[in-house]
């Protein structure tokens, strides 16, 4: 695998992180927004309800967030799968992993056999 490709797929193996952090910082932005409405009921609400306002855009995340992943986890199945290094307990360990860890999986299945530039176990054709 190329380094530009090994680049890409390092991005959208954080994708699911970064947009759980997003989420996060949504949905402390939701309370925060309810609890001033709280304080100055005074002021009406002209448009969208303000509940409706910060909860749409954290489903979109949130479903973001889930359909990457679970794309991504079969990705990685495929490719733990066609990896010739590894005997049929090395591949059924790592699925595992990538399995019930999800994102952590990932990344640790990443940073450990995608990443290294490791030499071709094929033997040499001559």
């Amino acid at each position: 695998m190329s380094t530009s490709k090994k680049v890409i797929l390092g991005l959208f193996t954080i994708l699911p992180l970064i947009l759980l952090m997003v989420y996060f910082i949504f949905f402390f932005m939701f309370f925060i927004n309810i609890a001033s409405h709280e304080m100055h009921k005074d002021i009406l609400p002209e448009e969208f309800p303000l509940f409706l306002q910060s909860f749409i855009p954290m489903m979109i995340l949130m479903f973001m967030a889930v359909s990457s992943g679970f794309i991504l986890m079969i990705y990685y199945i495929i490719l733990i799968s066609k990896n010739r290094s590894f005997d049929s307990t090395q591949r059924i360990i790592w699925v595992l992993i990538v399995v019930f860890t999800s994102t952590i999986g990932q990344i640790a299945y990443f940073i450990v056999e995608v990443w290294p530039d490791k030499p071709d176990s094929r033997p040499l054709v001559n």
